[in-house]
């Protein structure tokens, strides 16, 4: 397992591509019982069978976790105010790699956010789990999910989208797909958009509008 905490780089990840999952309010119409595995999960959001896709997360001997990077990052170009009436956030990009031994790896990345200072929170708690995930019997995002819910019932919201992330990651890199086509997508494209910071003069406001309209950014 390794470790970093820096603030002279960024890394992202697109991991945030799951959040199509809790975005669709007919995501489970097709059954009023919780799935209880991957499989499940899929077909009520795709309304389609996914039984394609079971090899992906079935758990062998050849398929064990046997590598836990974790690392986490904040730069001082992304703190930033987001109101005139609160005080500046520092945000720190938890990034977690598992690797199985056939080969294939997860990546997540999960943004934390700290008003005081960078802090290395997450990724000391994501630490505290390394050896959980090296023990896991399962691959199954849903079922890991259900069982760290017994089992660690102290982990923050970040630390579980951070594994939940990195198996669908995982997954979907075993069927060679990108992440959102094996989440079932519609679309190939999206608008982008960009948030602002809160700025102390209309003028600074009006330069970064100007700014991210060149870039072709639309919607603020």
């Amino acid at each position: 397992m390794q470790t970093l905490m820096g603030f002279t780089g960024f890394t992202r990840t697109i991991a945030a591509l799951l959040c199509l999952l809790v975005m669709q309010p007919d995501a489970f119409a097709v059954s009023r019982d919780k799935p209880v595995n991957a499989i499940e999960l899929l077909a009520a959001y795709t309304g389609e069978s996914a039984t394609r896709y079971e090899e992906f997360f079935r758990y062998s001997e050849d398929a064990r976790i046997v590598a836990v990077e974790i690392h986490a990052v904040g730069v001082n170009s992304t703190t930033a105010r987001y109101s005139g009436q609160e005080h500046a956030w520092h945000e720190v990009n938890n990034i977690l790699r598992i690797t199985t031994a056939d080969g294939f790896e997860g990546l997540s990345g999960v943004d934390s956010y700290y008003a005081e200072n960078f802090s290395d929170e997450q990724l000391r708690e994501l630490e505290s789990i390394a050896a959980d995930l090296h023990n896991l019997r399962s691959l199954d995002p849903v079922e890991v999910g259900a069982m760290l819910e017994r089992t660690r019932p102290d982990l923050s919201d970040v630390a579980r989208a951070s594994i939940d992330i990195a198996l669908w990651d995982l997954a979907a890199r075993k069927a060679r797909l990108p992440l959102y086509r094996f989440l079932g997508a519609k679309r190939e494209s999206i608008e982008p958009y960009a948030s602002l910071p809160f700025y102390d003069s209309v003028s600074e406001h009006v330069e970064a509008v100007r700014e991210y309209a060149e870039l072709g950014i639309h919607g603020l």
